[in-house]
């Protein structure tokens, strides 16, 4: 996985969120959506607005698909000093539409954990602290994280209700 500058157009096409089906109501014609996975519509619209190299010192990780054509899958990280240790934050993790049930996911936290590692080895510390924000109804992202060892630190976010904070400690290698 790599963020380049040269993938802007690929980044404007990314989906990781159905279409929302609409339905009129009344004579007026207003619409209303029927999204049922809200997180991953803002993922979408966050992803769609990524500029690389980001400015804020995220880390910006893609995958593209085998022939090029599309980004299976989208990393964002950010690593800072708080209080005196290391925290990883797993700003995004997503991946597209047409790369489900091929392992995307693992990938992705994989991509995560690797990096965060090196960022370790390269300050010669042992561990560091990753947290991520996940929406309460994104039962396969928290399954995910679960899987491979996070746990939920937070039933609610301070900023908001929506969302859970989720942690792990990531071991140097």
């Amino acid at each position: 996985m790599s963020g380049e500058y040269s993938h802007r157009a690929l980044l404007n096409e990314f989906r990781c969120a159905e279409a929302s089906p609409r339905r009129q109501v009344g004579l007026a014609g207003a619409h209303i959506s029927d999204d049922r996975k809200p997180w991953a519509t803002k993922v979408q619209r966050i992803v769609r607005g990524i500029r690389t190299p980001m400015r804020d010192g995220a880390i910006v990780r893609l995958r593209l698909s085998e022939d090029g054509t599309r980004i299976d899958a989208v990393l964002v990280m950010k690593a800072a000093y708080v209080e005196g240790a290391i925290r990883f934050d797993l700003a995004i993790a997503a991946r597209h539409l047409d790369s489900k049930g091929q392992g995307v996911g693992d990938d992705i936290l994989e991509c995560f954990e690797t990096t965060c590692q090196k960022i370790l080895a390269d300050n010669l510390l042992r561990s560091g602290l990753a947290v991520s924000h996940v929406h309460r109804q994104n039962k396969p992202m928290q399954r995910l994280l679960s899987s491979r060892g996070w746990t939920q630190l937070a039933p609610e976010a301070d900023d908001d209700p929506d969302y859970e904070y989720w942690g792990a400690v990531i071991p140097a290698s």
